[in-house]
């Protein structure tokens, strides 16, 4: 907004021209009058943006135009050393733009392989507590089930309450599905402006761009195993929760 506004008080010519006298400039003729002033328009023949642009050299007290023109020249190198990084808050660490997919995808692929241990961890964690609970045939499988389905997140067991937890059970495995659609958006952009890259830096360019794609290739595997594990841990619960029904239909009252 600020680069917009000085570039048409430039424009406009808001600032008349500083022209410093010597012994060259040529003085007027005798019987010759001085040029006539352009007259200012009124302000109401002014549009907003001519205002604006006439009120900020006045705010900022500058009333030379070179001012002018050095400030614009120093708005534009700024936007532009800021247009090509991201800058990460509180820690104060800036990222170029061009190896945001390599940072990117480093750092999707690292979560996602924990969340994958996690993910196998809770599934291995559930079948192991009940078929304990099969193996000691204790009547304790209710108290068993609500006390581990409390400490569910993304997961939605089935209750009496819900059995069927319907779309909040599918809502839950979008966040998954985030890191490779990052990556994939990133990807598609490198590929879009790669010929930019190779004109300042091919090998550069053709670095990234490989790391790019491998990175995606891991998120991609590493996404596709955790909605497979998510689908059996879901399929888990539910197989769970239909034996609880089961066996206290069977129980003798």
């Amino acid at each position: 907004m600020r680069l917009k506004v000085v570039r048409d008080a430039i424009r406009y010519k808001v600032l008349p021209a500083v022209i410093t006298p010597t012994d060259s400039t040529p003085s007027p003729s005798p019987g010759k009058s001085s040029p006539t002033p352009i007259p200012t328009a009124s302000p109401t023949q002014l549009s907003d943006e001519q205002i604006d642009a006439a009120e900020y050299p006045r705010l900022r007290g500058i009333t030379n135009p070179n001012d002018l023109v050095e400030l614009e020249k120093s708005i534009s190198a700024k936007h532009e050393e800021t247009d090509r990084t991201v800058t990460i808050p509180l820690f104060g660490v800036v990222i170029q733009c061009n190896d945001l997919g390599l940072i990117g995808g480093f750092t999707f692929t690292i979560l996602l392989i924990m969340l994958r241990l996690s993910m196998v961890r809770s599934l291995l964690n559930l079948r192991l507590t009940f078929n304990k609970l099969d193996a000691d045939k204790t009547n304790d499988r209710r108290d068993v089930y609500n006390l581990l389905s409390m400490s569910q997140v993304l997961t939605i067991p089935p209750s009496e309450e819900n059995p069927k937890p319907g779309i909040w059970k599918f809502l839950t495995k979008t966040f998954i599905f985030l890191p490779l659609l990052v990556q994939i958006f990133i990807a598609s952009v490198d590929v879009s402006t790669w010929r930019f890259g190779v004109n300042l830096s091919p090998g550069d360019t053709g670095l990234a761009l490989l790391g790019n794609f491998l990175f995606m290739g891991l998120t991609t595997t590493l996404t596709y195993s955790c909605i497979i594990l998510s689908r059996e841990y879901d399929q888990e619960w539910l197989t769970q929760f239909g034996r609880l029904n089961l066996k206290e239909k069977t129980t003798p009252g």
